[in-house]
């Protein structure tokens, strides 16, 4: 009976090594994916209407000529040049900006100039 008992514990604990080792190779995987950043000087901020839930907008060309366009959700980080929190409104069409997103997600918008 004490052999059972010991080695159901040996399983036990082999599998759940097994398992810990499995979950912190998919967060590595998942973390090389990670955050990507894009800067470059806004081109247009669309408010969106808070009544109507509907969300905001950013598009950006950087310096390359490329353009990519942020829907920005409620609650999204938002700072100025200080570092200091902002609101979407404070940014204008010029303002250079580094978004920082990832897969779905925009992460924070960082005013630089």
């Amino acid at each position: 009976m004490q052999k059972i008992f010991i080695v159901t514990c040996v399983v036990v604990l082999i599998g759940t090594a097994c398992f810990a080792k499995q979950s912190s190779t998919c967060k590595t995987s998942s973390a090389a994916v990670g955050s990507k950043t894009f800067t470059g000087k806004v081109t247009l901020v669309s408010l969106g209407d808070v009544k109507k839930a509907a969300a905001s907008d950013i598009a950006i060309v950087n310096d390359k000529g490329q353009e990519m366009s942020f829907t920005i959700k409620k609650g999204t980080p938002v700072f100025g040049k200080d570092g200091k929190p902002i609101t979407l409104a404070a940014i204008t069409k010029g303002n250079k900006v580094t978004v920082k997103y990832a897969v779905g997600k925009i992460e924070s918008i960082t005013v630089i100039e």
